[in-house]
């Protein structure tokens, strides 16, 4: 039987999310496993992430942990991971995808669906690979405010720490965040500056881009405001 642990990840601010699972017919020596999903932004005060590739976004790890004395799954104060870790695989993704894909693995572990231990790392890339596979690119993707208008690339989002996880939010006034393709958003743009007859339209979006207002009138305003006479 699969025992699980949800951790608290307030005290790590790159963590999104993180379970221990004990898994006693896993390996004859090892039986506790962490699995986190982590961001690779910079975080101030902390040195860069080790990016396997330029365009990597996201962390999935599956580490094996001593059950030494004192060790409790609960508590990531008493961990003692083994080296190296029993996968590490960098992608390109937002929060939400992370989450979702490690919610997808932490289950995949806890069903026994998959083994966490390193001999089955093969059978692991290949189950993380499968559902990536179809997934949009980052660079792919326009996040927007559904409550102010800021908007930007996907990669440009801030973060917020909702109980044990950390959400994309506005970077400017944390507000929730909806996202489109860049191809439908530029087709919503020009849709509108069509229907509209505003002509001026395009160019006052391209200017919003990673500012924050309260509203597109007051947006709009700002810009028409910012034009020389």
């Amino acid at each position: 039987m699969t025992t699980r642990w949800d951790l608290d990840c307030s005290a790590h601010p790159a963590a999104l999310a993180s379970a221990v699972l004990h898994r006693p017919d896993a390996h004859p020596f090892w039986s506790y496993y962490q699995i986190s999903a982590i961001h690779l932004r910079p975080i101030e005060g902390m040195a860069p992430a080790r990016k396997h590739n330029p365009a990597s976004t996201h962390e999935l790890q599956v580490l094996a942990l001593k059950s030494h004395e004192g060790f409790d799954p609960s508590q990531p104060s008493t961990f003692k991971a083994l080296l190296p870790p029993n996968l590490i695989i960098q992608i390109e993704s937002t929060d939400e995808l992370a989450i979702e894909l490690w919610s997808q693995l932490v289950r995949a572990i806890d069903d026994r669906e998959l083994n966490p231990d390193t001999d089955h790392r093969s059978a692991q890339l290949a189950w993380l690979r499968r559902l990536t596979v179809e997934r949009p690119r980052v660079s792919d993707l326009v996040a927007y405010g559904s409550r102010c208008a800021w908007w930007d690339d996907k990669q440009r989002v801030g973060s917020r720490r909702v109980g044990a996880h950390a959400l994309p939010c506005c970077p400017h006034c944390s507000g929730v965040l909806l996202e489109t393709t860049w191809e439908s958003w530029t087709k919503g743009v020009e849709e509108h500056a069509e229907q509209s007859g505003d002509g001026a339209y395009p160019a006052f979006i391209e200017w919003l881009r990673g500012k924050c207002f309260p509203s597109l009138r007051a947006a709009r305003a700002a810009y028409d405001a910012s034009k020389p006479n």
